[in-house]
């Protein structure tokens, strides 16, 4: 899963440049709807009206992360979103924290510091250098915290999601959301940015069954597998790995430049994400070893 969200914003680059961001989403739910689709009929095709409801208030937060981060990625790079998005994890603990009343310990609250910290620099390092490359701008960054917030809270209402439906239903649920959204704000965004469907080449066709079939369709019903038989956290921390595998695609092929301030600021944010979250069970697994 981590592999494969490392790889979504490199095709995401890819397909913006020829495509409209919203169009481009709502195109690749498409894909990845028609693809569900045979497995959605043939498992739980008949949902009440109250379930309907259900799912599509829980899928909007689905459709705010996709639709923001679409928009964000043009303006920021793919190792700098990949980072944000490592905040996930933290970002559930604080929530369950208020929703559930989950112990906040002085790990948690000494990670949180560090990975705000991280947070800062990155945000900091786009206001006042040229580095655009490394950094990419301010509001990429922030339109990328947005969609990171909305990711976070539809984590978090997977749960109670996957205790009754099937990943199956909740994918579909949410890819379908996502496509009815987008479509009402697609004559907005048409315009502001034009679109000449004759422009449209192989890489960009390419880019929307690439997104639609594996970093859609793929991806987010192995994240809901693994909410349903783990947990929320558990599922966030794929997270960790697509600051590593968007750098492998994006410094070669996007030409983004990893700076140590770079480096220095994905480390405090990844360390005190792991130092929040993580903290207690590698004590313990350190302490079943020792002994």
């Amino acid at each position: 899963v981590g592999m494969l969200g490392g790889f979504t914003p490199v095709m995401i680059k890819f397909g913006v440049r020829e495509f409209p961001p919203l169009l481009l989403t709502t195109l690749r739910f498409l894909v990845a709807s028609i693809v569900f689709y045979p497995f959605f009929f043939r498992y739980q095709r008949n949902l009440a009206r109250h379930d309907i409801w259900f799912l599509f208030t829980r899928s909007l937060f689905f459709a705010g992360n996709v639709g923001f981060f679409s928009v964000a990625i043009q303006y920021t790079t793919t190792i700098v979103s990949q980072l944000l998005y490592t905040l996930v994890p933290v970002i559930v603990l604080l929530m369950s924290r208020f929703l559930f009343k989950e112990t906040m310990t002085m790990q948690k609250i000494a990670g949180l510091i560090i990975a705000s910290f991280g947070v800062g620099l990155i945000l900091k390092e786009s206001i006042v250098k040229t580095e655009i490359l490394a950094f990419g701008t301010p509001l990429g960054n922030l339109l990328t915290l947005i969609a990171v917030f909305s990711w976070a809270f539809y984590v978090l209402v997977s749960k109670d999601l996957t205790k009754k439906y099937s990943p199956v239903v909740t994918s579909f649920s949410s890819f379908v959301t996502t496509v009815v959204v987008l479509l009402f704000l697609l004559p907005f965004e048409g315009s502001v940015r034009s679109f000449q469907i004759y422009d449209v080449t192989t890489t960009g066709i390419l880019s929307i069954f690439g997104l639609g079939i594996f970093s859609s369709a793929l991806m987010f019903f192995l994240i809901q597998f693994v909410i349903k038989k783990t947990s929320p956290f558990t599922a966030s921390l794929h997270q960790y790995i697509g600051p590593f595998s968007s750098g492998v695609i994006s410094v070669p092929i996007l030409g983004e430049k990893p700076t140590p301030i770079l480096f220095v600021s994905g480390l405090c944010i990844i360390f005190g994400v792991l130092l929040a979250t993580a903290y207690e069970h590698l004590r313990k697994q350190f302490k079943s070893v020792l002994q």
